[in-house]
């Protein structure tokens, strides 16, 4: 078993134990279980808190979570800068912010992004400081199965944002069906992205989320499938 793997295991059980604890034990013991190993004590304290955070939303009473929703974000105009970044349009919208199709506006060379944008006010101090730790551990990561991150940080306006590689091509299922693939080609697509799965496992990132509209089959990479 290789080194990553050994420590995946390591944290994967430590977290499970730490989940049996009181939520007012775990910090202390996910501190002492990790001595004076940095990256598994802040890897694991990243988890617990994505864990409390949704456990209070499941507790959380329907009207609690009713009067937390609110109304979509305004549409930014093209050409908002975020550090050396412009956006051009809006392409998607999520739960907490926004995507755009972007660009490198400083003039130091040319590449189309995609920038995220979360809210200023969906992002508490300890929300803030989990986002940034996991846009660390998503910088990484080097797979060619998986969409590379350019730049992180945060406005004047408070607003975070994430640039990423921006991908021109479908959903993974939309693809098998345009391109009639055969059974056979469709598990090679999803052994790609088991191994891009596993890449970021043994970087300690749980991707929480996988589902065919994050998987994306690349034209510009003659289809091969990214996340």
């Amino acid at each position: 078993m290789s080194p990553a793997a050994t420590s995946w295991q390591r944290l994967e059980a430590l977290f499970h134990r730490a989940c049996q604890l009181p939520a007012a034990e775990r910090e202390a013991f996910a501190r002492a279980q990790a001595g004076d190993d940095a990256v598994l004590r802040d890897q694991l304290l990243a988890m617990l808190a994505v864990e409390a955070q949704a456990t209070l939303c499941v507790r959380a009473p329907l009207k609690q979570v009713a009067a937390a929703l609110r109304g979509p974000l305004p549409e930014l105009p093209a050409g908002t800068r975020f550090g050396a970044w412009a956006i051009d349009r809006l392409i998607g919208v999520g739960g907490m912010g926004q995507v755009y199709l972007g660009h490198r506006a400083d003039g130091a060379y040319e590449r189309e992004v995609a920038i995220k944008l979360v809210a200023a006010d969906a992002l508490d101090a300890q929300r803030r400081a989990l986002f940034e730790f996991e846009c660390r551990l998503l910088a990484q990561m080097v797979h060619p199965a998986i969409a590379q991150i350019h730049d992180v940080g945060t406005d004047a306006h408070g607003r975070a944002y994430l640039v990423m590689e921006y991908l021109r091509g479908e959903p993974i299922t939309w693809w098998c069906d345009e391109h009639r693939l055969s059974l056979h080609a469709r598990v090679l697509l999803m052994l790609r992205v088991g191994e891009a799965v596993q890449h970021a496992h043994q970087k300690g990132v749980i991707h929480r989320d996988l589902k065919p509209s994050t998987c994306w089959s690349a034209r510009s990479m003659g289809g091969r499938c990214r996340a």
